[in-house]
């Protein structure tokens, strides 16, 4: 076997080792023979401590190790692999017994524990310098006491307090937003161990100099650069030589300082970070034309060409590359960044302090504080193998799993536990695969990995050691993996971007599935679930004793895909895909809840009677709604005019007067008994007899002391029980689960499929704070970033951005490595993009330009169970354009192509976010007031203006800008053939039509842009000021809604269409097909 002689070297009790395990290794077996060598080198078991992250892989550790234990007093194995295990086990057990320690006594003592688990022993052993204050009891309703501990800061500020006047620029930065202030401390405290050492030394420094350590970083790269580039080109003449020809001072060539940096940035990097192809006069490097003397030209080109030179290799290192533009960055910080970062990292020690006194007061916290505290503790002490022995808690030796999922606090943790340790007596043993790190959301850091293998672990130095067999997969999946990753991961490791290069595995097993990796490309996700499920019931077919698992790279959806199994009669098992929030039976409980206990909720009351517990419909909730005076709410209406209401149905009153009964006799029982009641006697149980565990959920929550709270504010409620997952629909012979990648790391499957390969899981990076810690050449640097409105951005801020998006980028490779290699015998990935709309960097992205030629390869023979495959097309190639007749007064000539000219040269200035809202309403009022009146003028200069007034957030500096693009989107929809048909005045027509919505969990209104009749039909206009091509399955569902609501209304012969009003769309309008669900192009009128 390949891994042999590693294998048995790691289990060398006298030396520490980091071992790299990638999937399907037997990375399990080798902790758990590790442990077993170890024990017959110890006085007691829990001198050994064996730390994982989840109690799932404690608990298998734990059974892991114990059943070898047990499995030493039976029968010698024959098996080679459990022969060694078995050994190990039985000389660990004859030497704790002849300290006098039995079987039971051995296994009762196994120090494994989670992480969490650790702190919170070693922060309960030493409360005094842990500072915990005594409170170690773990809430999970953390976020609502974050609230409440930022609630009481505003408190302090606004209350005038002289202690608190320093925090007033935060809330004139952010023009006094003090849901976006909250928001943002909020978040701050739920990460608090990201930032609160480096929040501490940063308030060390004077305002005036330097916050945090981005120009550190800055010099120390900046040195690096000099030292890795001057053995190889002479760089500082390649660069002194552009300055001068560019006229800079010989002082800021000759220093080197923030000029001759920033300078040389721009020499050598485009505007958007790319590094140039060439040098020209426009960067310093003339050409030698524009020399006279024949010296002057031989320097001109020699130097150009060591420029160029110098460009090429900057190109094939990345890692210079980022170097250069890390610095483009950080030499730009202002001092007035730099004063707002003070003063809101002087708050931030403040608010955790309020924090600390909340937690003391209500006796609970959250693990972040256990941690903490532990850390603390560990770091107060001299001698912490001292403290630790007196609390019966010595340790001699460490085992970390999974040690690529580690965060910074973590690390910094079992560091401070090693404190002192000598490589005599003590050993470290690390195991982990830097490639499966995939929980960056959760602090992890995988340089940490790359960080010990180069400089150890605490004072111990640990030998390398790299697995290579993979005993899961086949061999032509492992062949095929080693060939696609290789392609995939980046080229070279580096802790500062967490990139980690691909390590090959060796195949263990010989039996294999000619073809193993299957593509399926399909036109809409209808038909890629359809395919899906085709494929599910293939291979079920074929291997009916095989398990298959479902892997999904987002939540979208899973809804959909869990409908269509179901309904084709496949048994499942599904795992934290749907939560119980997305149930129509607990938003019915939720709302009978919040409508007895409170008259005047709207929402509640309405969602109540469109329910099932009462039964109305859409048009007598409207005449209910109608039927209100001005500041009547509809509960308080329903119980003062029982003998009034309509009788809509034999019921309605019946239950009416029940729910007046209800409100009255609240308190005669416990809140959960009343529930329960109220629920049995509206026929809940009996409408949703199928979700009474969901149901039973809430109850619970209801009964519990610390969620009870949560009952009188409907949004903390909702945000809670999100969290909450419908139970897994378990069945014994059921081979097939749904889960998500995250969720499937550790599990393994005969057959694995990833479906929606080609939908990215959407992430807006729109922190108004970040924070990094970064590791660089051996030291650690703070970096912290605020955004100081929607679209100023600090050059640190855009620094972190661009570093944050590129550790995501890398993770997401990590992660599609740990979603395939789960298959044993076979993989299938399915997507539904077109060539024209695909997203960037999706799975199928890399499916199509790494997999595809390796499934093409004439030497697989076709797979037994692969589908036939679908080709992606153009999109709408296979429909008929919709050519609408008008009377031949109004016929305009479509291909006459002038109109275009007079938009298609408008800006190309990017909006942000709160632009883009702000462009998207001025327009929709621009064109509801025309559609109301029909006037030229109100597409006039000064309405536009007058309207874009109107929003407080618009500057002065914005208005020329708004102004321009917002005459751009009339120009259009007014000089376009279809815009004029659109806009046309119809002796029936409406503009912002509101109606309520049919068929919706709670009472809500759909607006309807415009509606009209002409001749032939009736029509509905969607206006729509951005073409996204992402968004159209959306939009058409949108407009189903709406032609729904018309026909309840008994609107009959209506047609939808949207129109773009972006000079830029490729195509201005689209009909929707209601039934198909699918567009199809408007090209013109006649």
């Amino acid at each position: 076997m390949v891994d042999t002689q590693n294998r048995s070297r790691a289990l060398n009790t006298a030396h520490s080792f980091i071992v790299q395990a990638p999937a399907g290794s037997g990375k399990t077996t080798l902790l758990t023979q590790r442990f077993l060598a170890l024990l017959k080198t110890v006085n007691k078991p829990e001198e050994i401590l064996a730390v994982t992250f989840t109690k799932k892989a404690a608990a298998e550790m734990y059974e892991r190790v114990a059943h070898a234990l047990d499995m030493s007093l039976v029968e010698e194995p024959s098996c080679d692999h459990e022969k060694s295990t078995y050994l190990l086990a039985k000389e660990a057990v004859q030497h704790l017994n002849k300290l006098g320690l039995d079987l039971n006594q051995i296994k009762n003592n196994l120090n494994i524990k989670t992480i969490d688990s650790l702190a919170y022993s070693i922060a309960y052993l030493l409360p005094l310098t842990s500072n915990n204050g005594c409170c170690l009891s773990v809430t999970d309703q953390h976020f609502s006491l974050y609230e409440e501990a930022v609630e009481e800061l505003f408190n302090e500020y606004f209350t005038g307090k002289e202690s608190y006047s320093y925090m007033s620029p935060i809330f004139e930065t952010f023009n006094n937003d003090t849901t976006a202030i909250k928001n943002m401390f909020v978040s701050l405290l739920a990460k608090r161990e990201q930032w609160l050492e480096g929040v501490f030394r940063a308030n060390q420094y004077d305002i005036e100099n330097e916050i945090g350590d981005a120009s550190k970083l800055q010099r120390a790269i900046e040195k690096n650069i000099r030292k890795s580039l001057g053995s190889e080109v002479n760089f500082k003449e390649i660069v002194e030589y552009a300055l001068y020809t560019l006229g800079y001072d010989e002082s800021d060539v000759s220093a080197q300082n923030e000029t001759f940096w920033s300078a040389t940035c721009a020499i050598f990097l485009t505007e958007d970070n790319k590094v140039r192809k060439t040098l020209t006069k426009k960067q310093g490097f003339p050409a030698q034309s524009d020399f006279s003397s024949k010296a002057d030209k031989q320097r001109a080109k020699e130097i150009k060409e060591k420029g160029i030179s110098f460009l090429s290799q900057l190109s094939e290192r990345v890692e210079l590359t980022e170097e250069l533009i890390a610095i483009k960055y950080l030499s730009k910080s202002k001092d007035g960044d730099k004063a707002l970062q003070a003063v809101i990292l002087k708050t931030l020690p403040t608010l955790v302090a309020i924090l600390h006194n909340l937690f003391n007061a209500k006796n609970a916290c959250d693990f972040t504080h256990v941690s903490l505290s532990a850390l603390y503790g560990l770091g107060s002490e001299d001698d912490i193998s001292d403290i630790l022995l007196q609390k019966d808690m010595s340790i001699t030796h460490l085992l970390v799993d999974e040690f690529q999922d580690t965060s910074y606090l973590q690390f910094n943790l079992l560091t401070k536990l090693t404190s002192g340790w000598e490589p005599d007596s003590n050993t470290v043993f690390i195991v982990g695969d830097p490639m499966q790190s995939i929980y960056q959301f959760r602090g992890s850091e995988v340089g940490l990995f790359l960080h010990v293998i180069e400089n150890g672990f605490s004072e111990l130095s640990l030998e390398y050691i790299q697995l290579q067999s993979n005993f899961r997969s086949s061999k032509a999946l492992v062949d095929d993996f080693n060939q696609i990753f290789k392609a995939v991961f980046p080229s070279e490791s580096s802790i500062v971007r967490s990139a980690i290069t691909y390590a090959p595995s060796s195949p263990s097993k010989t039996d294999s599935i000619a073809k193993p990796i299957t593509l399926i490309k399909s036109q809409s996700i209808e038909e890629e679930i359809s395919s899906v499920v085709d494929y599910v019931k293939k291979i079920r077919t074929q291997y009916s004793s095989d398990t298959i698992g479902i892997l999904i790279p987002t939540r979208t959806y899973a809804n959909k895909l869990t409908k269509v199994l179901r309904d084709n009669g496949v048994s499942f098992i599904s795992s934290q895909l749907t939560s119980i929030s997305e149930e129509q039976a607990v938003l019915d409980l939720l709302s009978l809840w919040f409508s007895l206990t409170n008259t005047t909720d709207n929402l509640s009351w309405f969602s109540l009677l469109y329910s099932p517990l009462i039964g109305l419909n859409s048009q007598e909730i409207y005449d209910i709604k109608q039927s209100l005076d001005d500041g009547m709410n509809v509960g308080e209406y329903i119980i003062a005019n029982l003998n009034e209401l309509p009788d809509y149905n034999i019921n309605f009153r019946n239950k009416s007067r029940l729910l007046k009964r209800l409100i009255n006799n609240r308190y005669r029982v416990s809140d959960r008994r009343w529930l329960e009641y109220s629920w049995s006697l509206l026929k809940g149980d009996m409408y949703y007899s199928t979700k009474q565990k969901s149901i039973e959920c809430i109850y619970k929550l209801l009964e519990c002391r610390e969620t009870k709270s949560l009952f009188s504010d409907r949004e903390k409620l909702l945000e809670h029980i999100d969290s909450i997952y419908q139970q897994a629909d378990n069945h014994k012979q059921t081979q097939v689960e749904i889960l998500t990648i995250h969720k499937s790391k550790g599990l393994e499957f005969d057959h694995v499929i990833i479906p929606f390969s080609d939908k990215n899981p959407k992430r807006h990076f729109n922190d108004m704070y970040i924070n990094k810690q970064l590791v660089y050449d051996g030291s650690v640097y703070d970096l912290f970033a605020f955004k100081e409105a929607a679209s100023d951005l600090t050059p640190v801020y855009k620094f972190l951005k661009r570093h944050f998006s590129t550790l995501e980028a890398n993770e997401k490779v990590r992660l599609f490595y740990v979603a395939m290699t789960r298959a044993r015998r076979s993989l299938m990935l399915s997507g539904s993009s077109d060539e024209s709309s695909k997203i960037a960097n999706t799975y199928f992205d890399w499916t199509k330009d790494f997999i595809e030629p390796i499934i093409s390869n004439p030497s697989h023979q076709d797979h037994e169970v692969s589908s036939k495959r679908k080709v992606i097309i153009e999109p709408f190639s296979d429909l008929e354009s919709e050519y609408i007749h008008l009377s031949e007064a109004d016929t305009i000539d479509a291909e006459n192509k002038e109109w275009q000219a007079l938009y298609l040269t408008g800006s190309e200035t990017l909006l942000n976010r709160n632009e883009e809202a702000i462009l998207g309403t001025v327009i929709h009022k621009l064109l509801e007031n025309y559609g109301n009146i029909y006037h030229e003028s109100i597409f006039s200069e000064s309405s536009i203006l007058q309207e874009l007034k109107t929003h407080p957030s618009i500057s002065s500096s914005m208005l020329p800008r708004l102004l321009n693009i917002v005459k751009e989107h009339l120009l259009k929809i007014s000089n376009c053939p279809i815009g004029k048909w659109i806009l046309t005045q119809y002796p029936v027509s409406k503009c912002e039509w509101r109606l309520p919505k049919a068929n919706s969990q709670f009472y809500e209104e759909c607006v309807i842009d415009r509606y009209f009749e002409d001749s032939e039909k009736r029509w509905i206009v969607d206006y729509k000021t951005a073409y996204v091509e992402t968004e159209m399955e959306k939009h058409v569902q949108q407009l189903q809604t709406y032609l729904k609501v018309l026909h309840r209304f008994n609107l009959n012969n209506v047609s939808a269409l949207i129109y773009f009003t972006d000079p830029t769309a490729p195509i201005s309008a689209f009909k929707v097909d209601e039934k198909a669900g699918r567009l199809s192009p408007l090209i013109s009128v006649t």
